[in-house]
């Protein structure tokens, strides 16, 4: 069992905010707080010269780079840092925006301790997280269907469209009905997406999809 500590950057231009959040972090006993920036452009400077966390806990709205910025930028040059958001902001296009931008989950800034550490433990183990108010926003927006990009071989068109219909709120009997295949046949599709992914539950589903333009929103 590896007791390794999860390596956490905090990013939130309120430095009160993210005393705060270091003290409770460091409480929870699995994690550690590596670095602390105001913004985005202070995240990479501090990023250059010292240690890379595992997850960053993002906020939104900041002066200079926001959250949606940083991530996007952190996303492409760090891919293995995973980014966390901690917001007051609770949009459905807010949410959508910045999951499309790379984060692997969103929480609210009055969301429970228990919550914030399950989160946090959930993307470095399993690489994403959604709470069920998020979940429902994701896949109640998640409505027109896009021709896939290049480069799915690992799947099968049938698995790709299975995708993209469970971005939506069907069902899984009524994405059968939807593919003109049997229920079965979709439980079949929903193991294999599963084993190819290395994801177990609908959302993850619904993160791959947005993470890999799969949907377009």
């Amino acid at each position: 069992m590896n007791n390794e500590k999860i390596k956490l950057a905090l990013v939130d231009d309120h430095a009160l905010m993210r005393k705060g959040l270091a003290n409770l972090i460091e409480a929870f006993g699995n994690c550690t707080i590596v670095l602390e920036a105001n913004n985005g452009e202070d995240l990479f400077q501090k990023l250059a010269t010292q240690p890379a966390p595992d997850i960053v806990l993002m906020d939104i709205h900041m002066p200079g780079m926001n959250g949606y910025d940083a991530t996007e930028k952190l996303t492409k040059a760090y891919p293995k840092i995973k980014v966390l958001v901690l917001t007051v902001i609770d949009h459905e296009s807010a949410v959508i925006r910045i999951m499309r931008k790379g984060a692997r989950g969103y929480l609210l800034k009055d969301t429970s301790p228990n919550e914030l550490k399950r989160a946090i433990t959930e993307i470095h183990q399993k690489g994403y997280f959604l709470n069920d108010i998020v979940g429902n926003k994701l896949i109640n927006n998640l409505r027109e269907l896009s021709e896939p990009e290049e480069g799915y071989a690992l799947l099968t068109e049938r698995e790709i469209e299975f995708l993209q219909h469970c971005c939506t709120d069907l069902s899984y009997r009524e994405i059968a009905e939807k593919m003109c295949v049997s229920f079965r046949t979709v439980d079949g599709y929903r193991e294999s997406c599963s084993e190819k992914l290395q994801v177990k539950s609908r959302i993850g589903f619904v993160t791959y999809a947005i993470k890999e333009g799969l949907v377009r929103l």
